[in-house]
């Protein structure tokens, strides 16, 4: 049976994953725009938006990270014991985009650059819960996604759309960013460009299920 598993990739591969696959990893690529490059501005939106003072926002940046640290082998278990896989992972893709709707109605409804805004957190909490549904269900779900023969060029397409869409997310957040900086140094724009993506993602893992 090892023998039948294929660890390397290979374009001749391609042809054998369906839909449901490249949906799920369409998914995913937006979920890590979502979620990873929305750490990545996260530190100077919390000075600038939420008015916290450099250190603590350097503190508090990092939640999203803590969280999943904590519920990863939590989630993992659970899953294992009880499934339901698809459930989870359409879940968090939900909570995303809670977590960033929230995000950009923080400022109208409690925050003021003269104190700190610490309900900023609750949106950081919940980008930590979503990241940790993709991290651990996801990709502890693509060996059952697809044959054993395809794994490792399912594997190498799945590196290939994370880090197209970290890479490729940055100068799109800039250009945003400048081009709106009048409206909250552009953090507003921002969040609205977080949230289509994680609509998107949503869609997607619909699609897929």
């Amino acid at each position: 049976q090892a023998e039948d598993i294929g660890e390397d990739f290979k374009f001749s591969g391609l042809k054998y994953l369906e839909p449901p696959f490249w949906l799920t990893w369409i998914s995913c690529m937006c979920t890590y725009i979502a979620i990873i490059n929305s750490i990545v501005v996260g530190d100077s939106m919390l000075q600038k938006r939420f008015g916290f003072d450099e250190i603590v926002a350097g503190y508090l940046f990092t939640i999203p990270y803590i969280v999943a640290a904590v519920l990863s082998p939590i989630l993992g278990y659970l899953v294992d014991k009880f499934g339901q896989r698809m459930t989870v992972t359409i879940t968090g893709s939900a909570i995303m985009i809670i977590a960033h709707v929230f995000q950009l109605l923080i400022v109208p409804l409690d925050c003021t650059l003269d104190s700190p805004c610490y309900i900023s957190v609750v949106p950081l909490i919940l980008l930590g819960m979503s990241y940790t549904a993709y991290a651990v269900v996801l990709w502890g779900s693509l060996p059952y996604m697809v044959e054993a023969r395809t794994l490792g060029t399912a594997f190498g397409i799945c590196t290939v759309f994370q880090n197209l869409g970290t890479a490729v997310a940055p100068p799109i957040l800039g250009y945003i960013q400048n081009q709106t900086r009048e409206t909250n140094d552009g953090y507003t724009y921002v969040e609205f460009f977080f949230i289509a993506i994680s609509i998107l993602s949503f869609i997607a893992i619909m699609c897929a299920n």
